[in-house]
């Protein structure tokens, strides 16, 4: 599946808001077919135990849970997602397999969207 006007049909992520990005980055087009190509490649990547992913989830809700009490905003914009989401995908700890970051085992789609979330090695 290939996204339309995709910079990089052959090896297509099928994930239109990556095409978009990788669209107004045509300076680059070898970043962008290494991103495409990596994301197809199968899981190797190694996770934190279970019980530190648990950890980390619940950090993760603690946070939330002060963002609201303290009257802050609990979601990014669109926009901010996809720009932490293209960081994500072409990170070396990303497993594309299982959308999920290696380093801290979240699911991108979901810690990208919390304003009160970083990428656990500081890229966003």
């Amino acid at each position: 599946m290939s996204c339309p006007n995709c910079p990089c049909p052959e090896i297509c992520l099928g994930w239109p808001v990556f095409c978009e990005w990788a669209a107004k980055r045509p300076s680059e087009p070898t970043e962008i077919l290494h991103i495409c190509g990596r994301s197809r490649l199968e899981s190797t990547q190694q996770y934190p135990s279970l019980f530190q992913q648990a950890v980390n989830a619940a950090h993760a809700v603690g946070s939330v849970v002060a963002s609201a009490v303290h009257g802050e905003a609990i979601t990014v914009p669109q926009e901010e997602q996809d720009r932490r989401l293209v960081i994500c995908h072409a990170c070396e700890l990303w497993d594309a397999a299982q959308s999920r970051c290696s380093k801290c085992g979240c699911f991108g789609a979901w810690k990208t969207w919390l304003s009160s979330q970083k990428c656990p090695i500081g890229k966003w």
